[in-house]
């Protein structure tokens, strides 16, 4: 039997590592069945090959640049190439024309089981699909991921459903629409495995089915598990009732997060969001009401948005103490969003130049722009966001993991980012530091232009 090496490219400059369960459950699928698997990560240590005949590699749209390298050195080293991931979803062929041999769209565990089989029996991958559909699996059947320990992260990542029924244009859906999970008795035999830990729920959509929750929450407390939980992809905020709050509640949830993107309604139509202003506000006021800790994350420069309308946005979050995260919007192909662009918008870069894409998380990258909201404007917006004013103990932490390097910082970054940012110093002189001030944002002292707010 063939071995198989799984590969997960580097991306530590964006974000803490994690464990990329994907290629966790594949591997454990396809040990249960015989095979020999390798998960390397590129994050944890130099990429290696060796006397695997398979190899396969996670793509992202942002990771197609150190794909594209995994992938050269692989085929020069005489390896057959499988792709899955986003990108596969987005734009297989651009892998296919880099050397991959094939590209797996979707749940990877059956459409993996399937080349390994035919390679057994042939010596060869020839004659399956260049692109191959992935068979959507029933997730209680999957053996359940080993847990990988990763330098400095205590918590555990599971991930309990696949698919989103939801219509988002930035979002490629690359799992399907059809939202598929684990029952609630799977989940806590899962839970169990980890209890006396911090469990980061890694799903698109936890909450999509109340009586699940529930039944999970009261699972974990007939169990006496001592677990607590991190939403941090976020939950849908028209899930986020008074039950399903207090349910979340009693799990000792430890932090929530909701993909709010925008308070203007004009803006959440056109983003095909599914949720209002009105919606939003009450959510927000009943998870405070709750104490739930929660983030929420912003996107500058979607369909309709304009400087005007983000600083109305920023104005909200700080009258609501929100903790923020702002990213530039990124059309990713494949996706409604993309098309816009295409149609209304100004791509600053080659749109099928992957290289050009940035980063995933907070990326300084301006990739398109319209003429209501030029590219200077929606950087020079993200850059204020970022280095705001720095308050309380979250950003002491910042600054340690900054001076360390474990966010990608060197040193000299990192004290200047902590500069820039410091209330302590007089706004006259971060103004002739490093120009616009967070107090200019909110008095208006910024090229608006004569759109409105709403």
């Amino acid at each position: 039997m063939a071995d198989l090496n799984l590969l997960m490219p580097e991306y530590k400059r964006h974000q803490v590592p994690t464990q990329p369960l994907g290629l966790y459950f594949i591997k454990a699928y396809l040990e249960s069945i015989g095979y020999r698997v390798n998960v390397t990560d590129a994050n944890l240590k130099r990429t290696i090959f060796g006397n695997e005949v398979i190899i396969g590699v996670y793509v992202t749209t942002f990771l197609y640049k150190q794909a594209a390298g995994i992938i050269k050195a692989a085929k020069e080293r005489g390896k057959i190439v499988v792709c899955g991931g986003p990108h596969t979803y987005s734009d297989s062929q651009s892998l296919l024309d880099i050397g991959a041999d094939i590209c797996v769209v979707g749940d990877g565990e059956l459409a993996m089981e399937n080349i390994m089989r035919h390679f057994d029996k042939f010596s060869t991958v020839d004659g399956l699909p260049k692109i191959m559909q992935g068979t959507p699996v029933d997730l209680d059947t999957l053996p359940l991921p080993e847990h990988a320990r990763y330098p400095n992260v205590a918590s555990v990542s599971i991930s309990t459903s696949r698919g989103c029924p939801f219509r988002c244009i930035f979002c490629t859906r690359f799992m399907g629409s059809r939202w598929r999970a684990m029952s609630a008795g799977r989940v806590l035999e899962w839970l169990s495995r980890h209890d006396g830990k911090d469990i980061i729920v890694n799903d698109d959509n936890f909450t999509f089915n109340a009586k699940r929750v529930h039944e999970v929450a009261e699972g974990v407390r007939k169990e006496k598990l001592a677990v607590g939980f991190v939403f941090g992809n976020g939950i849908r905020m028209h899930t986020a009732t008074d039950e399903m709050l207090k349910t979340l509640k009693r799990m000792n949830t430890i932090k929530l997060a909701y993909g709010v993107e925008s308070v203007h309604d004009s803006i959440l139509t056109l983003a095909c969001k599914g949720q209002t202003r009105n919606l939003i506000e009450r959510v927000v006021q009943k998870t405070q009401a709750a104490m739930i800790p929660f983030d929420t994350f912003m996107i500058i420069g979607l369909p309709g948005d304009t400087l005007q309308k983000s600083v109305t946005a920023y104005k909200w979050t700080k009258e609501r103490r929100l903790n923020v995260y702002w990213n530039i919007a990124v059309p990713y192909p494949h996706t409604p969003l993309f098309d816009w662009v295409s149609r209304h918008g100004r791509w600053l870069i080659n749109p099928k130049d992957y290289t050009q894409y940035g980063g995933h998380i907070s990326s300084q990258k301006v990739i398109f722009d319209t003429e209501d909201y030029p590219a200077k404007s929606r950087l020079d917006f993200l850059k204020f966001c970022q280095f705001g004013k720095v308050k309380g103990p979250r950003d002491i932490t910042a600054i340690k993991m900054s001076l360390s390097g474990s966010r990608g910082y060197d040193t000299l970054r990192a004290v200047y980012k902590r500069v820039r940012s410091s209330a302590s110093l007089p706004q006259p002189f971060r103004r002739i530091l490093f120009g616009l001030t967070e107090q200019d944002f909110i008095d208006g002292r910024v090229p608006l232009g004569d759109e409105g707010a709403n």
